[in-house]
């Protein structure tokens, strides 16, 4: 079936459409002029910039002070050995999010740590440490590290380890 001008246009604009829509940052440049000729909706929203920002602009100035020069150096390689080009698509994701809660999940992990090692006084001179979960070598360097000092602070006499809350498999393993 033969494609006439009008078919072509509305499956240009149904292919706009379609990437407005995405979330994803896409960036088409032409090769021929080095600038970026389309971006989507998703790219607008994620950077900030507007059209008139970004189009007919080279997208070096996209490149920041941690931008890796071996990576775009490769890039360059690989286009130079392709001469049958036509145009170049980028897509970025934004991983704003993902990176916030895996920070978040650190510094929660962190604080579960400190939190799951408390040296409870129990009289004067003895203390009680309760551990819970798992015992890794790690966990097991900073226990010992906080009971120490600790223990050298309150000059405590007695140190009882309840090992009630540890893993099953961990009370197995330190108590033999």
């Amino acid at each position: 079936m033969k494609q006439t001008p009008y078919l072509f246009k509305d499956k240009i604009t149904l292919l706009e459409r379609a990437l407005d829509f995405t979330r994803a940052g896409i960036t088409i440049t032409d090769p021929s002029l080095t600038d970026i000729v389309y971006v989507n909706d998703g790219f607008l929203s994620m950077s900030g910039y507007t059209h008139e920002e970004v189009i007919g602009k080279n997208c070096r100035f996209l490149q920041g002070d941690e931008t890796d020069r071996s990576k775009v150096k490769a890039i360059k390689d690989a286009i130079s050995e392709d001469e049958a080009k036509y145009y170049f698509i980028g897509i970025q994701k934004d991983i704003t999010k993902q990176e916030e809660y895996q920070d978040r999940l650190e510094t929660t992990l962190k604080e579960i740590d400190s939190l799951s090692t408390p040296l409870v006084p129990i009289t004067e001179n003895t203390f009680i440490l309760p551990l819970n979960g798992n015992l890794t070598d790690e966990r097991f360097e900073k226990i010992t590290e906080t009971v120490i000092s600790s223990i050298n602070i309150s000059r405590a006499d007695y140190l009882i380890l309840d090992l009630s809350g540890l893993a099953p498999s961990m009370k197995i393993l330190y108590l033999h």
